[in-house]
This record gives C-alpha cells, sequence and structure tokens, in this order.
C-alpha cells in the first residue's frame, strides 16, 4: 500500500512539474523581463547587444539554430559560432549571455536562440554583420607570418625577424596582431634584395614605408590604408595602385617601368616624383595640395588645374 502511494505521490509530482510551464487562464510560463529579442552586432564582437532576462514557472531549456528564410523553419546542422550562458535552468529568474566568435567569413550570418518551457517560448534573433564597426573584414589571427606561407621571399623574412622591438611578447614570431602594430617599414635604406613583400597586407597600420632600390616587380598596398609616405623607386614595378592609400602625401615611385599612373584617389599628396617610367599621361586635376611635381624625362601629357601652383622639375 505504502508503494503505491508513494508512486501516486512522485507520478503527481512529475505531472504538476510537466504542466508547471503550461499555459492556462491565469498562469503565464515564461515572462521577458529585460533585453531586446532583435539583436545586432558587429563582426568582431564577441557578446550580444545585450544579455536576456526573464521569469519561468518551471524548468527551461534552450537551442540555437540557423534560419530559413523561406519556410522559418530551422536548419538541422548545428551552429558553432554562437551559444549562450547558461543553457538551461529551473523556476525563477534567470539571465543568459549570448556568446559568439569573431565573423571571419566575409557575410552576414543570423542565428535563433530558442528559450522554452513548456508549450511557452522565447525566441532572440541574433544577426552577426560581416564587417567592424569601421567598415572592415576581420582577419583571423596569425601565430606567426615568419614562414613562406605568409611571406614568399626569404630575404624579406630575414627582414621582419631582424626587427626585434615588433616581436612584443618576445616568443621570437611575429603574430599578425603584432604586425598590425608596426608603423614603419625601411627596407630601402640598405641593399635587402628583395623580390617579393608578399605578407605586408598584415602590416594593416603602416604609415611609412621605403622600399626602394630591390627588385620589386610588384607592390600590393591596398591593404595599408594608413600609409602617409611611400618611396618605392628604382625598381621594377610594371605597375602601382595606390587607390586605397587616401592619407598619401609623398609618393616617390620614379624609375620603375609602368605605364599608367592613377592618383585622384590622393588628394592629400603634396609629394609625387615619377619620372623615369613609360607614362603617356598623368592626371593631377585631383590633386589641389600638390607642389612639387617631378616627371623628368617622360614624354607625357600633364594635366593640372589652372590654379595650382606646382614645382614641376624635369
Amino acid at each position: 500500500m505504502k508503494k503505491c502511494l508513494l508512486f501516486a505521490l512522485a507520478g503527481a509530482m512529475a505531472l504538476g512539474a510537466f504542466n508547471s510551464c503550461k499555459k492556462d487562464d491565469k498562469v503565464t510560463g515564461m515572462t521577458l523581463i529585460e533585453g531586446s529579442v532583435n539583436q545586432q552586432v558587429w563582426a568582431d564582437e564577441n557578446t550580444g547587444a545585450s544579455q536576456v532576462t526573464f521569469e519561468t514557472t518551471g524548468t527551461w531549456t534552450s537551442s540555437i539554430a540557423g534560419p530559413n528564410s523561406t519556410t522559418r523553419t530551422r536548419d538541422v546542422a548545428p551552429l558553432t559560432w554562437i551559444r549562450i550562458t547558461p543553457t538551461g535552468g529551473r523556476t525563477g529568474n534567470d539571465t543568459i549571455t549570448i556568446l559568439l566568435d569573431t565573423n571571419y567569413s566575409g557575410a552576414d550570418r543570423t542565428a535563433v536562440i530558442t528559450i522554452t518551457c513548456g508549450g511557452d517560448k522565447i525566441e532572440i534573433t541574433v544577426t552577426q554583420k560581416s564587417t567592424t564597426e569601421a567598415g572592415e573584414v576581420p582577419v583571423p589571427e596569425i601565430d606567426d607570418l615568419l614562414s613562406a606561407a605568409y611571406m614568399p621571399d626569404a630575404n624579406f623574412i630575414t627582414y621582419c625577424k631582424n626587427q626585434l622591438f615588433w616581436d612584443t611578447n618576445g616568443d621570437s614570431k611575429l603574430s599578425s596582431s603584432e604586425a598590425a602594430k608596426v608603423t614603419r617599414m625601411d627596407v630601402g635604406s640598405v641593399n635587402y634584395n628583395i623580390s617579393s613583400l608578399e605578407g605586408i597586407e598584415y602590416f594593416t597600420g603602416l604609415t611609412y614605408l621605403d622600399c626602394q632600390g630591390n627588385q620589386l616587380t610588384a607592390l600590393d598596398v591596398s591593404n595599408n590604408p594608413a600609409l602617409t609616405e611611400l618611396y618605392c623607386y628604382s625598381n621594377k614595378l610594371t605597375a602601382l595602385d595606390v587607390s586605397n592609400n587616401p592619407a598619401l602625401t609623398v609618393l616617390w615611385c620614379y624609375n620603375n617601368k609602368f605605364t599608367a599612373l592613377d592618383v585622384s584617389n590622393n588628394p592629400a599628396l603634396t609629394v609625387l616624383w615619377c619620372n623615369h617610367n613609360q607614362l603617356t599621361g598623368l592626371d593631377v586635376s585631383n590633386n589641389t595640395a600638390l607642389t612639387n611635381l617631378s616627371y623628368g624625362l617622360d614624354q607625357l601629357v600633364l594635366r593640372k588645374q589652372s590654379t595650382h601652383r606646382v614645382e614641376c622639375v624635369e
């Protein structure tokens, strides 16, 4: 008889727990107290826009999935870039924190967090943008750039290894975050005989680059937008793109082999030496700050605004 009573009591308790989050005329299983159920964060943010606090009348669980824009169902594959803590709880108030990995994918991504208590649920939609607030796509951290995988030119690697003050944590490596803090690079003051500066794209904070007198046939500074001074003369460059370097004030690119040079996106340019190339034309009408221009022996047509006062050196 006692056993039957115990089983009956246990069954009643289980039924009560199961029903504790069911809706009826008087009881609501879950109540949102604080926090947004539609959150948007930048690519490099690792927590949600806000915590979410809610109250339940029973045990709650959670799940995370990606939304399907056409059917509003959830993707089958689990998402690994987003998680919450805690993931479950009992009766009362709880606050969850949303944790995210940095978005390196180059595309926006969205997840739906579902908090469930019985037949009730709260859905929290989180969208992580493809870029940072500054409009940049994050680059994954690289532990050590000093290898052929990132810097194919052995002489360039040697130069970087010799810049001991770049290695801020003293581990004899050069991480991408350490490279991003470098503001000055001088590989032109001595004969380094470098044929490729591939890897320079990780030095995103560079303001000064001197790479003159090497064996460069190409130079990509598109990922160095902070550059104010660029000295790349006396190489073997057949082209030079400085359209992503709007802060550039000094450009010495003479004694190369390119036939065209576009400086229309460099309004801060004050000094431009581009002589001894194969230029057939040069438009400096957008370079209102230009005061010193050298085009030397090139047979070119020079276009400039009549209000410019430019010292032209042949």
